[in-house]
């Protein structure tokens, strides 16, 4: 694993609070902000149960709740995706503690069927795989990842069909992270650093980078204009993008993370939320229309509690979703 790299993720970690082994007293419970919509609005979110990880699904409309799967209490569930057609969630997990024992994040990427809830293990080891995503036609996923341990991060396509990879990129980048792929498959959005900068100095953006096997990369987002982006989310045919950034970058002390709202016909920017502490990990409803995200009250100060909400577009009408305890 490439040391610039290493350096991110364990950073990530860290701030995360999942890098180091806990004991019995200390293990994680509650909502992570790690959660998707499925076509049919369910809600598929991870909540550890007494350490236990359980990838569960709940529905607005009948208020049902159940487990899909769970992980063993040493495995922590980082990402998740639900397949076009709704048949399927693919997850990545990594063990607690890896980084402390091996220097390595070692992940695992599994797919489960929702009907007959069989699991099936796709990717293991140092790929280092993030941001899954399935293809429009639900045959393919694709993932940011490692070409191998020597090598940095970069766009990956793995076909459901014949169970093998192809590189798409060859940016060789050490701060890729949130992938979105075009419904066309001719292009991603990615958020990276300014890497001509140095790692601690340079900021965040939005790009779009061609996988037509060239790597041309072009910025969507500036720091100048949009504030440093830290995650976002995007609806293809509404263009709207909605993204995380820190609303206070000159002040002090703690810094208070928002959502804000950017699409590229208008080129204008609008806060949508004020809560003074953080709100992060957007979905878009499939209609466009409505966004999902997490908050974190007690950012900053202490133990993350992570409640869910939702919005209209254009910031107006948050209401928090009771998921069940």
């Amino acid at each position: 694993m490439g040391f610039r790299y290493f350096f991110t993720a364990w950073a990530a970690l860290i701030s995360a609070g999942i890098a180091f082994q806990k004991t019995d007293d200390e293990k994680q419970n509650g909502l992570t902000d790690v959660f998707d919509l499925s076509p049919a609005e369910n809600i598929f979110y991870v909540k550890h149960i007494n350490g236990i990880p359980s990838l569960r699904s709940f529905s607005e409309n009948t208020q049902k709740d159940e487990e899909i799967t769970s992980l063993p209490a040493d495995r922590l569930i980082t990402d998740i995706d639900v397949s076009p057609d709704g048949a399927d969630v693919a997850f990545i997990s990594i063990r607690e503690g890896d980084v402390i024992e091996t220097g390595n994040i070692r992940t695992e990427v599994c797919i489960l069927n929702l009907s007959s809830g069989r699991r099936e293990l796709l990717l293991e080891g140092n790929q280092a795989a993030s941001s899954l995503q399935f293809s429009k036609d639900g045959t393919s996923l694709h993932y940011i990842g490692l070409a191998s341990e020597r090598a940095n991060l970069d766009i990956f396509r793995y076909n459901l069909a014949d169970r093998t990879k192809k590189r798409l990129t060859a940016l060789n980048s050490y701060s890729m992270s949130s992938l979105h792929v075009r419904s066309n498959g001719t292009s991603a959005f990615i958020l990276m650093q300014d890497e001509s900068a140095d790692m601690f100095q340079g900021k965040a953006s939005v790009y779009i980078v061609s996988l037509n096997g060239k790597s041309v990369l072009k910025p969507y987002t500036k720091p100048a204009t949009h504030l440093e982006v830290t995650g976002y989310a995007l609806h293809e045919q509404n263009g709207d993008m909605v993204y995380q950034a820190v609303a206070n970058e000159e002040t002090a002390g703690i810094f208070e993370y928002e959502l804000f709202r950017y699409n590229n016909q208008p080129k204008q920017r609008q806060a949508l939320t004020p809560f003074g502490t953080y709100a992060g990990s957007p979905v878009f409803h499939p209609s466009g229309k409505t966004i999902y995200f997490m908050t974190d009250p007690n950012f900053g100060n202490g133990e993350a509690d992570y409640p869910l909400f939702k919005m209209d577009r254009n910031g107006s009408n948050k209401q928090e979703i009771e998921l069940p305890e």
